[in-house]
């Protein structure tokens, strides 16, 4: 009986002592010590996953207790500095997004649009200063604004507005 190379120990051992995997030919002792091994990797992988859904619950759940009146001394900027503090460290970047899906449009979309954009604004920010509180942050610099809107139409008249905000910025501390 031919004898075959384990491709991972590099022994020689018959035929029908060896596994196939994805396309390689090992020994049994190596196969099952691979099939152990991804075993491992795909529970670690499960394991950090779960770890990670854990977090943003607790972080989420964190979010939803922080009031207006914990944020309230949060500065938020589009400059990269304050003029009057000095940052004393970079804590991370941070971003919040709202939409709102519109169809009581009325007479004026224009007006609509920009109600439902100054709310989603104003959403936006505030989910961005209960990151930043979360963070123990002091200030939010860089900041930048993306605003988006969505018209769906129906034989040409508009019917609904979808309207999108996207906030990023620099979580910082400040140096009192």
């Amino acid at each position: 009986m031919p004898e075959i190379e384990c491709s991972r120990c590099d022994r020689k051992v018959e035929e029908s002592k060896t596994e196939t995997i994805e396309y390689i030919r090992y020994c049994k002792k190596c196969a099952n010590q691979l099939k152990h091994e991804e075993k491992q990797i795909k529970q670690r992988a499960r394991q950090e996953e779960n770890e990670k859904i854990k977090e943003r619950e607790y972080i989420e759940k964190e979010l939803k207790a922080i009031t207006e009146e914990d944020i309230k001394f949060i500065i938020i900027t589009t400059t990269d500095n304050i003029e009057v503090k000095r940052i004393g460290e970079y804590i991370n970047v941070i971003s919040a997004q709202e939409y709102k899906y519109n169809r009581n449009l009325g007479e004026n979309e224009k007006e609509v649009a920009e109600k439902d954009n100054r709310e989603c604004m104003e959403r936006a920010l505030f989910k961005i200063k209960k990151q930043a509180y979360l963070l123990g942050a002091d200030a939010v610099v860089g900041m930048k604004v993306n605003s988006n809107f969505d018209y769906d139409t129906k034989q040409g008249e508009v019917f609904a507005i979808m309207t999108k905000i996207n906030i990023t910025g620099t979580a910082v501390r400040l140096i009192q």
